[in-house]
């Protein structure tokens, strides 16, 4: 047997705790599909909620809490789909006052059988018109006879099966565990508890107790789900089901793309970071005082704006201290890349009026944090050119955005 299409993946994935895993024929699996209303087709639910049990356990163990749950459970996958069949649906347990409550506390929905009619469309070529097929609908109603749930012990369902099982293994208080261990420990019974479902299998039980004793040690691990908990970032982290986060401290390991404004670099970071460094060489002046080496033009002119515009306010800008700004850059670009007649030309504005200097990237405003620059010699549309600053007529690179009424310095 290498291939097996009787169980779906997840309970498959379950069993092979015991053998080696079949693998999953998907090309013929019927029970490959997810349970109508749940987000997982093996679940574990860990609780430690438990009824005091008098005399010997194999015969009077209950959890009441258990078996309402359990019960509540079977009638809300009953209400997922009108034409559900509870008949779908056995529930297992061990000791037989669990099973003979979780009987009592079953919904009459649940348990009583009943017909229902379901409509079905069939849709038949009837002949031709014009070279195209003509076809009719016709409605056929049929009745479906509807089971009721089984409840059993896990003992007597050896050789039955169901689409959907639900385990109660009854958690119970710490004066009977030593004695529960030694029922629920059996590899027998845990196998056919395990094995009887097709396509849904759901455990309810003291998973704390379990946990530690095989063959439930590799099962736990394999059924504990994990929910999704949305950060303050906005984005989500799975964590256990029952286990609280607070997400006022959960550092968010996400990677995200952030633009340092001071070079425009794009560097990947984890999310919870809030203010990283640039990691590339870029001759910037970091703040551990290194330079970071490699493609040099960075804006040197638009640092020494920023220093003049954290002195005075922007319209008092003498011409004098413009002309020291375009004669740095003239410099800058000289020593570069020997060329100090290409300098003007390179002003924009960021959409809210702020102006800055061209440079081979991307990078946001010091004002107000929009985005500005470009690449390929091309500023972003929301930009637009602004020769005042520097007295030029055009671009010094054609195709950018019209320029925009003028702006005093």
């Amino acid at each position: 047997l290498s291939e097996q299409i009787r169980v779906h993946p997840q309970i498959n994935n379950l069993l092979s705790t015991f053998h080696k895993r079949i693998a999953d024929d998907f090309a013929c699996l019927k029970n490959n599909s997810q349970i109508a209303g749940t987000t997982s087709n093996v679940y574990f639910l860990n609780h430690q909620n438990y009824d005091e049990v008098p005399d010997s356990i194999s015969k009077n163990v209950i959890n009441t809490i258990e078996a309402e749950f359990v019960t509540k459970f079977a009638f809300y996958l009953h209400q997922q789909d009108a034409d559900f069949d509870p008949g779908n649906i056995t529930i297992l347990t061990p000791f037989t006052a669990q099973k003979e409550l979780i009987k009592s506390l079953l919904a009459p929905e649940l348990i009583k059988e009943k017909t229902v009619k379901i409509s079905e469309i069939i849709t038949k070529e009837v002949g031709m018109h014009n070279y195209e097929p003509e076809f009719a609908q016709k409605i056929i109603v049929t009745e479906k006879k509807l089971g009721s749930v089984n409840v059993q012990l896990i003992s007597d369902y050896r050789y039955e099966e169901n689409k959907i099982v639900i385990l109660s293994l009854v958690a119970v208080p710490q004066r009977w565990q030593k004695e529960a261990l030694t029922i629920l420990s059996t590899k027998d019974l845990v196998y056919t508890a395990l094995s009887r479902a097709t396509r849904g299998l759901y455990i309810f039980g003291d998973g704390d107790l379990l946990k530690n004793i095989p063959p439930w040690t590799d099962i736990i691990k394999k059924t504990i789900n994990e929910i999704n908990v949305m950060l303050k970032c906005g984005h989500n982290v799975k964590v256990p089901c029952h286990e609280r986060l607070n997400v006022d401290e959960y550092r968010c390991k996400r990677p995200k793309d952030v633009e340092i404004p001071t070079c425009g670099h794009v560097v990947r970071v984890d999310c919870f970071v809030t203010n990283p460094e640039c990691t590339k060489r870029c001759g910037y002046l970091l703040s551990c005082g290194h330079k970071c080496e490699g493609s040099k033009f960075i804006k040197e002119a638009v640092r020494m704006w920023n220093v003049v515009k954290s002195q005075k306010k922007q319209n008092e800008l003498t011409e004098e201290e413009k002309e020291q700004i375009i004669q740095a850059m003239d410099n800058e670009i000289q020593e570069l890349y020997g060329d100090g007649d290409n300098v003007t030309g390179h002003w924009f504005c960021c959409p809210n009026g702020h102006p800055y200097y061209i440079a081979t990237q991307r990078s946001v405003c010091n004002d107000c944090g929009a985005i500005i620059g470009g690449t390929g010699h091309i500023v972003v549309p929301s930009n637009s050119f602004y020769g005042e600053f520097d007295g030029s007529a055009a671009p010094a690179y054609p195709g950018q955005p019209a320029r925009q009424p003028n702006r005093e310095i």
